[in-house]
């Protein structure tokens, strides 16, 4: 109608995510940054997630590990250029730690990092300082009564400032190394015995780059213990942050839980559930591997096991089906994004209720991640895939992949998604939800202090807006 107001959502619009009542679109999505010592959060983590909530705002947190044998490090490309500016890097050689200050780091079919010199960068470097490098890779875990209680810290601080919280559950399969699985000889598990190329290294205990192992096909008898660590993984995060029974926090009301508000299935980016779905990696003969039915079968099972534990309401899933992180490629992305859906759906009717949300990266997410400024716009084949699986899904759509605000505006006005994740910005801008809403400067994010494991450092050290106007006073 002519001169009727315009209705159509917007990125700082309400939304009804299932139960809980969103006040704004803009989600921080699921990184990992290596603060964990012990695999144990603490009060870095509390303020970490705390600057960045805000009331009715949706925080998902960093991968956070089901098991022992789940656990990993953080991969780089080694074949691609990564430009480094404002930062200084400590690197461990021969057990002694050498300082440099660097404004870029090289890493072209090398694991050596090569140190430039300073050029004009040197008052930015001066700014930030030596950073100290200790133990790789510090990933929390849900599965030890002290990953736990240290979960319930952060829960109850993000619960105090009006934000949900949901806890992305991670196994990296073969993305991983024997000095990081139990014992530390035994070879990481997957869907195959295939390892990952040397194009890409992981982030080794004495902080450089090594090679992934080589995994150990799971037999067929072990796959249900894994379906059982996801969905114990999942009651964990349901209690984290309260000492009641657990039977007694499935029957709270509706809305916010004294636990988190819900888990997120990490079956993108490489990892042991997205190494079951893409037959690049999967090469199994038995019910898990061939037909795409079987590849799905692996996800299915673990998605009904978390929903049969804690409702669908409370349980999501995020995908990845055109991303090649860790050679995870798939001769059909399409057909396995709308065969993942297929299945969600029928698990949502089965179920009686949908799932929180399905989370889906954009395709070209690896290349958009080595870019400072995101993405400019989509490709046609990009955009059609994920139009595609958005119109298929039967609920709550989460787009991610080097959006910028006016992208994000876009994708939400134009039906192509309800919610918007955003990563690396809302690493250097804590209130990020308030940069956008006025539209204010953004600060530049630090990357080689990503996966440090400083506890301040570009960390929790990113000033808000209003401490940045304070000091120019």
């Amino acid at each position: 109608m002519e001169g009727a107001p315009d209705q159509r959502p917007s990125l700082f619009s309400p939304f009804q995510m299932g139960r809980f009542r969103l006040s704004h679109r803009v989600v921080l999505a699921p990184m990992t940054r290596c603060r964990a010592v012990d695999g144990i959060p603490g009060p870095a983590h509390v303020e970490y997630y705390t600057q960045r909530a805000t009331d009715g705002g949706f925080l998902i947190t960093e991968g956070t590990v089901i098991s022992p044998t789940g656990a990993g490090s953080m991969a780089i490309d080694n074949t691609i250029m990564v430009e480094v500016v404002d930062t200084a890097i400590v690197e461990l050689v021969n057990t002694k730690v050498m300082v440099a200050k660097i404004t870029k780091m090289e890493m072209v079919n090398s694991v050596e990092v090569e140190l430039k010199g300073l050029d004009d960068e040197q008052d930015h470097v001066k700014d930030v300082g030596y950073l100290l490098v200790r133990r790789f890779p510090k990933c929390p875990g849900i599965y030890t009564r002290e990953q736990i209680d240290g979960w319930k810290m952060v829960v109850d601080a993000v619960h105090a400032q009006g934000s949900i919280i949901f806890c992305q559950l991670w196994h990296v399969g073969r993305a991983s190394n024997q000095t990081y699985q139990p014992g530390g000889t035994a070879a990481p598990i997957s869907s195959t015995n295939k390892p990952i190329s040397g194009r890409w290294k992981i982030l080794m205990p004495d902080g450089k780059y090594g090679n992934y192992a080589t995994p150990r096909r799971l037999a067929t008898s072990e796959i249900p213990q894994i379906v059982q660590d996801y969905q114990q993984a999942a009651i964990n995060a349901i209690e984290a942050g309260t000492s009641i029974l657990i039977e007694l926090v499935l029957r709270a009301p509706k809305g916010m839980s004294n636990g988190f508000d819900g888990i997120e299935l990490h079956g993108a980016h490489g990892y042991l559930i997205d190494q079951f779905l893409k037959d690049g990696i999967n090469d199994r003969t038995d019910a898990y591997g061939g037909s795409l039915g079987n590849r799905c079968r692996f996800l299915a099972e673990v998605a009904q096991a978390v929903v049969s534990a804690i409702g669908a309401s409370r349980a999501a899933v995020r995908i990845s089906p055109a991303i090649d992180h860790l050679d995870a490629n798939d001769s059909d992305p399409l057909r396995l994004g709308l065969a993942v859906v297929h299945r969600l759906n029928a698990l949502q009717r089965d179920a009686g209720e949908r799932l929180a949300y399905l989370h889906v990266t954009q395709p070209r997410y690896v290349a958009y991640g080595q870019t400072e400024g995101g993405r400019h716009g989509s490709q046609e084949e990009e955009s059609r895939l994920m139009r595609a699986v958005r119109d298929a899904y039967d609920g709550t759509f989460v787009c991610s992949g080097g959006y910028t605000r006016q992208l994000g505006v876009e994708a939400v006005e134009q039906g192509d998604a309800d919610l918007v994740s955003y990563g690396r910005l809302f690493i250097s801008n804590p209130d990020l939800v308030e940069r956008f809403k006025s539209d204010a400067p953004l600060n530049r994010y630090v990357r080689a202090t990503f996966y440090t494991p400083d506890p301040v450092v570009g960390y929790t050290d990113y000033p808000s807006l209003r401490q940045t106007q304070r000091s120019r006073l």
